[in-house]
């Protein structure tokens, strides 16, 4: 196994977790008793950070399918520019979550 074969199932396990815990602070937001228009914001960038890991987890799993052919290196490419966009929309809401709670 190549070592861009570990990392996009580590990419692919990475992503499927941090959608899940950013689905989770999402639900947890939308069951406070008043949203504030910066808690919407907040909402938003968690909700699309989740889909950028899942739009992850499908890039590296149809990448997975077919290696030897050079759509699958173009779909590793694509699934780690998503996963950094996510995390940057993660990190973003991150701020916006700490900085209501002020």
């Amino acid at each position: 196994m190549t070592d861009e074969n570990r990392s996009i199932d580590v990419l692919i396990t990475v992503s499927a977790t941090m959608a899940t815990v950013c689905l989770a602070v999402v639900a947890i937001i939308s069951a406070k008793d008043a949203v504030t228009h910066i808690d919407s914001i907040t909402d938003d960038f968690f909700l699309f950070a989740s889909l950028g890991f899942l739009t992850t987890v499908s890039l590296g799993y149809w990448s997975t399918k077919h290696p030897d052919r050079a759509r699958a290196r173009k779909f590793v490419s694509i699934s780690e520019w998503c996963f950094s966009a996510s995390l940057i929309a993660i990190l973003a809401g991150g701020v916006l979550l700490v900085y209501t709670s002020l």
